[in-house]
This record gives C-alpha cells, structure tokens and sequence, in this order.
C-alpha cells in the first residue's frame, strides 16, 4: 500500500461529529468499543455503556478465534453438529458468552440444554445476528429496543415457520406454509424441504436473546436454584446444585470418573459391550454434570467428588461423618488430611478396576463353561451337537470353569495362572471351527449374542484384562499417583480454559477495524490505565482463578485469545477508509440535502 502522506491525512476528530457518527454507525461491536479508546474526544462521542460492551461479548463469540466453533443444531431431531464425542478438541476451545459476569466461558459453565435453545445458542454464520453491526446512535438510544409493528410482525412469522417445520405439523387454523394447506399436506412436505424451511427461519431469529444467557454461577447467584419447584435434576439439597451439561460416551467407569488418568483407547481396541437393546455399541452414554463445591464454591464435574453412599466400594462403607458430602477432593484434602484422603479415594478407584477386571475375565473364558444352558429344541439340533462336541475337544484338559459353582472369582485366579499362548491357541481353534463350520444363522441357535462376541474379540478382552489388573497394582504400589491426578487444579474444573478479558493479560496484539467501505485498518491492542476503567466491573466470580493446564488427557485447556480493547489506531491506515466514506457520503442524499 501506497504511504498517504501526513498533510493529506484526515482524523476523526477534525470532522464535524454529524460526519463522524455516520462512520460510527457502520461498524460492528468490536470496532465500535476498539474506537471508543482510541481518545478521549471519540470516546465522548461514543460513550460506551454496559449494553455496547455487552454486544461486544456476543460478537468475540462468533469469531472462531475466540469463541471457537459454532455449532449447528437441527431441531426435527435434535442433532448437534459436530458431535461432543466427534470433534473433542474444537468443543474444548468453544467459549460461551455470558452476559452477567461479561466473560466468555466453556460450554461446561451453562445448562447445555439452556445454550442449545433456538434464541439462546450461537446465530449460524451469514444469519441476520451475526453480520449486524453495532447498535448505537449518536443520542444513545439503542434501535433494537423499539422494534417497528413491521419488524414484530416479521419475526413472529418467522417463528411460527421454524415451528411448523421443526414439528413436521401445521397449525389447525389451515394456514399456508409454502404452498401447504392444513396438517395433512404440510406432513407430505419432504424432510429436506422441512430442514431448508428450518434453516431459513433459523438465519433470521436464531440468537436474538443472547444477551440473556448467563452462566451457571451467574444463575445461582441470582436465586435461580433457590426455590424448591426451580432445582434442576439430582440436585438433593438447595446448598448443592447439580447441573446437567452434555452427553458423552465411556467405554467403562473408570474411564467415566477418573478420564485422562489412563491412554484413551481407540474404538477398534474397544470390545462390544453387549448391551440387550443396542448389541453393537461399544461406549454407554454418559450424563455428565457439573456440581458446585459447597466449600470453595468452584463449579466442576460431577468425577471431582467422592460418591455419597458405599454402593461403589468393595465391602466398605464410607464412614458419612469424615466425608461429608458436598465438597470436592481438594476441600475434602484439606479437610481429613492427605493420608485419610488418600486411603479414601485409592479403595474406591481400586473397587471400580476390581469389577472391571472380574468382568473382562469373565469374557475371556465364560464361553468355555461346560453347564451352559440346553434348551429342548437344541438337543434334536444337528449344529448343537457339533459345537458342543467341538467345544469339549478344543477345551481338553482345562478346568472346569462355571460361575454358578465356583463364582466369578475363579476366572481372575485362571487368568494368572493359565498358559496364555495356549489360551489363545484354543480359542482361535474354536474361532475358526465357528466360521467354517456353523452358518451366521445357526449361530443364533447355538450362541448367545454376548457370548459371539466374546469368542471374535478374545484378543480384546484379555488386554483391557490386564489393563486393570496393573491399574489395581500401580495403585496399591503407589498411592500418590492418583491422589496427585485427582488433586490436579484443572483436572475436573467446569471453567478449565476460562477465558478473561483483561488488559494487563493480553498486550499487543493485532486485530482489524472495518471502515464502511470494506477497507481494513489496523488497531494494535495495547494495555492502557483508560481501559480498565472503561471495562464494566464484573460480578465478583469464585471462577476468576489463574486455571493450570492439566498435564493429563483429555482435559480441558487454557485457551488465551486475542482480543482486548483497542487503545491506539493506526490513523494512517484509518485515514484512507474515512476519506472514501466522505466521497461516498458526499455524493448521497444525506451530504446534498
């Protein structure tokens, strides 16, 4: 670019303030406040309130370099796109604004089920919120607040149209939607043609009640939870609420209430979990929540505290009055000592792996037990007599092995002692006599589903076997090592990647100030005494913490973005877009009457 000499250069502040408003008028939020500390005269023309730094947040929301991904929601089915379990890394990074602290926050701090709702969750990219521009006039007086009949009218059709298509059934008034008369024809619409009504209703009224989002702690904090008829799920007294945030997938309970601790496994060293209804799944959903210490008032998930009965432990029973319910591991540390703690949470995840690996242990052989069931029709069944004859000749001379006599415990004392070569040996022998031997549909007669699973995905079973079995000897081996992952500041924190916005935090940074004739001026980001005294005071939030990466898997991470303030503007750069704006606005009717 052509350097545009000092004498020719135009500030704003040598423009009559009728002139500079117009080009006020043309910029988005984040121009609009990055303007307003430029200096002290545009800051007096501007005069910045709450709602501007407000519509600021809404705005650093939707920028991908700040607020992350904007996910897509289909409301016909409720399909969330991507996917918590599809896309982790990008749903760490997504930032939430919430307008009563003004801080954008993890998804984790909200009621996912709030967030996801059409006038609350993030506008699509192009819809009609997130391309508007900054809601100001030169007298103060905010123009979205005093919608025209026209506009009212307009919205309320646009509702009423993502209502019908998203229920798939028209009103009994027999009104028309796109061509459709009453329920019967608007039900033969196709489902693309519902989704693309949808979406077009979507890009118009989608996020128009952002600025009423607020986060979890700002929501307790105003008494939404203290009323008995308000208190959401599992929450069991008003001193603890319990939030639900999202649904994720676990492929066991370990992984589900101590994630991270152990590699994550990929879905091809998963074995099926034989679920009755769902036999192909190989993770369970999981409801994750997020629960607010009673003792240091931190919002974190429901695996940072230790459980309220003894329903989990293995013949033990937590004694109520030493940990009392409520608190997290960190407060419960700091309360009974290090040394009771670590006893405490070491004999609970050491139950948790005991049970897993009874149960992998059971898989591994529990298609070899001789007192399987024969039912009356089997016995005249040519395939049952010859898998039954075949089991019992690969089996040999191996144990008896039978839960109903000698209990599940057997199975753990066979896998230590067994030959595991030759283990592995008899059952690929029985593998292979299945496959070529018994039809696909003859193994319905002679197997149980569970028990076909069990016999292709030994090899599995027996890994994740010894997984656990190593798990509980690490653990008896060395107590610090989960006491030091469960005791870690970020590992279970619901505001793991907290996002502030201060200016002594982020200093230097570059980001673009558009001009109404497209053209891009620099601003550089500068911390400066004038903006802290510009930025709202925010709510005093028990989140407002140094958060330490955690050194673990999986977790959340600090996610520091570029986007502060501007206290100083390029005016050189400026100066081309203010004088082509003159010589737009000089040849309108505005300049000429």
């Amino acid at each position: 670019m052509v350097p545009v000499p000092k004498e020719d250069m135009i500030q704003l502040t040598m423009l009559p303030v009728e002139l500079v408003a117009l080009v006020i008028a043309e910029v988005d939020p984040v121009e609009l406040i990055a303007l307003s500390q430029t200096c002290r005269s545009l800051r007096g023309i501007i005069r910045p309130t709450r709602w501007h730094f407000m519509q600021r947040l809404l705005a650093l929301e939707l920028d991908p370099a700040v607020g992350g991904i904007t996910p897509l929601f289909r409301g016909r089915d409720n399909k969330l796109t991507p996917q918590f379990s599809d896309d982790w890394e990008a749903w760490k990074i997504n930032k939430y604004a919430c307008c009563g602290c003004m801080k954008l926050l993890p998804h984790t701090m909200f009621d996912n089920h709030n967030i996801l709702r059409l006038h609350l969750r993030k506008p699509p990219p192009s819809s009609d919120e997130a391309t508007k521009k900054a809601e100001w006039t030169l007298s103060g007086k905010v123009p979205s607040q005093n919608l025209s009949p026209d506009d009212r009218a307009a919205l309320k059709a646009w509702g009423l149209q993502y209502h019908r298509a998203v229920n798939k059934q028209d009103d009994s008034d027999g009104s028309d939607v796109n061509g459709a008369q009453g329920p019967a024809a608007f039900l033969q619409h196709d489902v693309t043609e519902l989704d693309r009504l949808a979406e077009e209703a979507e890009m118009h009224i989608c996020g128009r009640a952002r600025h009423r989002r607020r986060c979890n702690e700002c929501r307790w904090q105003k008494g939404d939870w203290k009323s008995g008829r308000r208190l959401p799920p599992l929450m069991r007294r008003v001193l603890l609420p319990i939030v639900p945030t999202r649904h994720s997938f676990a492929p066991d309970a370990f992984s589900r209430w101590y994630p991270g601790l152990l590699p994550r496994l990929r879905p091809e060293e998963l074995p099926h979990l034989g679920m009755p209804t769902k036999p192909a799944n190989k993770t369970a959903r999981v409801q994750m929540y997020t629960v607010r210490c009673i003792s240091c008032s931190v919002w974190q998930e429901l695996a940072a505290f230790l459980p309220s009965s003894g329903l989990h432990y293995d013949r033990w029973q937590r004694p109520r009055n030493l940990f009392p319910d409520g608190c997290c591991h960190r407060c419960t540390c700091n309360r009974v000592g290090r040394a009771a703690f670590s006893n405490t949470i070491n004999l609970y995840a050491i139950s948790i792996a005991k049970r897993l690996r009874d149960n992998y242990a059971r898989d591994c052989l529990s298609f070899w037990d001789p007192d399987d069931r024969e039912y009356p029709w089997q016995a005249s069944m040519p395939h049952w007599v010859r898998y039954k004859t075949a089991r019992a000749t690969i089996r040999g001379d191996m144990p008896e092995l039978s839960v109903s006599s000698h209990g599940i415990w057997q199975f753990v004392e066979f896998m230590e002692n067994a030959n595991r070569d030759d283990l592995r040996h008899r059952t690929r022998q029985l593998r292979e006599f299945i496959k070529e031997n018994i039809t696909p549909k003859e193994q319905q007669d002679v197997l149980l589903r569970w028990n076909r699973f069990r016999i292709a995905e030994y090899e599995l079973n027996e890994a994740l076997y010894f997984r656990y079995r190593d798990v509980i000897k690490r653990i008896e081996n060395d107590p610090d090592w989960l006491v030091d992952y469960v005791l870690d500041p970020a590992a279970f924190r619901a505001d793991a990647g907290l996002l502030a916005f201060r200016g002594t935090e982020v200093m230097g940074v570059l980001i673009s100030v558009m001009v109404p004739t497209g053209l891009l001026a620099t601003a550089v980001l500068a911390s400066s005494a004038a903006h802290n005294s510009l930025t709202p005071p925010a709510l005093a939030h028990p989140l407002d913490q140094n958060v330490v990466p955690s050194p673990y898997a999986d977790q959340g991470i600090l996610h520091m973005a570029a986007a502060t303030p501007a206290s100083v503007v390029d005016v050189e750069r400026l100066h081309i877009g203010i004088r082509s704006t003159l010589d737009h606005l000089s040849n309108g009717s505005i300049i000429k009457s």
